[in-house]
């Protein structure tokens, strides 16, 4: 088994490939990089972004399995987008907790983390948490690099991957369609709304409701 971690969203990880048995304990932060540093941040300035981890398996992603050990063995679920929930806590991780990660022979794990919006998504947003979010994303993100002497990106933007089109509705009453860009999979294009465009919006209106809402640097022109 072979475990890849990359961050899309994070360019400062480094990636790493690591050869693996079929079953290999590894510490907590190994597979959860980063996420100490994202409870260190005092609550009020992390309530509106969270940070996400995601498999991608080369092989058969079913008989992929991760498990918490210690006080209780607790069994990680991977979503069908390969989202790992729920994570290990800042007890957990102070505790220095092992995790059990189990592949077949010649499985590659890939580990992706983003930074997505807290809320629920849905098809209508109130715009000042969406620039909430990205606010302390922006701002949890730089202080952790400076605590580690790296340089992340500059995040300014929420794109909604599974949403086609949408509209911000202004505090005059007026309304515009949202930026479609990049999908950060490169593969397909989104709405995004990037809230120092358009400082007086009050509401974002979707087609439908997004998979996510992806906290992502503003797509270059």
């Amino acid at each position: 088994m072979t475990l890849r971690i990359a961050a899309a969203a994070l360019p400062l990880l480094l990636a790493a490939s690591v050869a693996m048995a079929e079953t290999a304990d590894l510490a907590a932060e190994k597979l959860f990089p980063y996420l100490s540093n994202y409870y260190d941040l005092p609550a009020a300035q992390r309530d509106h972004f969270q940070m996400a981890y995601f498999f991608h398996v080369k092989g058969d992603r079913n008989a992929v399995s991760v498990v918490l050990k210690g006080n209780g063995d607790q069994p990680l679920a991977i979503a069908g987008d390969g989202r790992v929930s729920p994570l290990p806590s800042a007890t957990d991780l102070k505790a220095k907790r092992k995790l059990t990660l189990s592949a077949p022979k010649g499985t590659s794990v890939g580990v992706e983390i983003k930074l997505l919006v807290a809320a629920k998504p849905a098809a209508a947003l109130d715009a000042g948490y969406l620039s909430t979010a990205v606010q302390q994303a922006h701002d949890g993100a730089k202080k952790a690099a400076g605590l580690l002497g790296m340089v992340v990106p500059n995040y300014q933007t929420v794109c909604f991957p599974g949403a086609q089109n949408g509209t911000v509705v202004l505090k005059s009453g007026a309304s515009a369609a949202l930026k479609i860009e990049t999908n950060p999979d490169k593969k397909t294009s989104v709405p995004c709304f990037t809230p120092s465009e358009t400082r007086d919006a009050v509401q974002i209106t979707l087609d439908r409701a997004p998979s996510a809402m992806v906290i992502v640097p503003k797509p270059k022109a």
